[in-house]
């Protein structure tokens, strides 16, 4: 690369990257070759369908196998991205400098802007995939058997695929553990609430089961909802909490914090530790 870019001094000769029309094009080559990794990581993960065979396809995996591969392989190449984004991409850079390319500053710029965009696309790639089993509870919910002194199954479902899903990103990525628990949480919620309005309680005892369900998510998961999410929790809650009993709610979320101390307690510590964010 400096033999190619290096210049011999003879008369006429000039810096390919002196004129526009060149230099542009070969900051656009330097920026395609290092974020050419964005090709290895689709696929690697299978992102893009374009990229498959009929001879790779692996037809022997259960449906909830690959799932599962894809989820680790996906945070594993975040994890992979944020070391080039925080630690390789300036690397690379000085060696751009000790080679002799100019606007090797520019290079980097556009490289980093490309790849962070990419990080997200993961990111919410991601959350996507985590977000379908929540759909899949709250498409289930209804009212038929109402428990006594006790949160509903679904809204203890919902609380252990949280866990879940925290376990797997403490393992893998736990930088990215609240950036993805407070966008399937908020999702859940407000996929959660919209199913319920949709449907008006049919007894004064679903509408009291509706307002204890809410309170132990909100009590469990609070801590991962934004105040958008808080306030139509709230805007929903008003409308029933009229028909509840204070005591039963307070046995309620007694009981269920009894019986989910260790999942609760994941939970709350998960949202207060400063590690599990990231800074890209």
């Amino acid at each position: 690369m400096r033999d190619a870019l290096s210049t011999s001094n003879y008369p006429g000769e000039v810096c390919l990257f002196s004129r526009d029309r060149f230099r542009i094009t070969l900051i656009d080559i330097f920026v395609h070759l290092i974020v050419a990794i964005r090709h290895c990581l689709d696929r690697l993960l299978h992102l893009r369908g374009d990229l498959k065979s009929p001879m790779n396809l692996d037809l022997s995996r259960k449906d909830d196998e690959k799932s599962h591969l894809t989820t680790r392989k996906l945070l594993i190449s975040i994890c992979n991205l944020e070391f080039i984004l925080d630690t390789a991409l300036q690397n690379i850079t000085r060696r751009m400098f000790d080679c002799g390319i100019k606007c090797a500053d520019e290079i980097y710029e556009k490289s980093k802007a490309k790849l962070t965009m990419y990080r997200q696309t993961l990111v919410r790639c991601y959350i996507t995939i985590k977000s379908t089993a929540f759909s899949a509870i709250i498409d289930s919910v209804n009212y038929d058997y109402i428990p006594d002194d006790d949160v509903s199954d679904y809204a203890k479902e919902i609380m252990m695929c949280c866990v879940l899903q925290q376990a797997e990103l403490e393992l893998c990525s736990p930088q990215l553990t609240l950036e993805c628990l407070q966008a399937t949480v908020q999702g859940a919620f407000d996929y959660l609430l919209d199913h319920l309005e949709a449907r008006e309680p049919a007894s004064n005892r679903e509408a009291a089961q509706r307002v204890i369900d809410i309170c132990a998510l909100e009590q469990a998961l609070g801590s991962f909802t934004n105040l958008e999410t808080r306030t139509h929790v709230n805007s929903y809650r008003a409308g029933l909490v009229g028909q509840l009993d204070q005591r039963k709610l307070q046995r309620c979320l007694s009981n269920m914090r009894g019986s989910m101390r260790m999942a609760i307690d994941s939970l709350e510590g998960g949202a207060e530790d400063n590690l599990n964010t990231s800074d890209i």
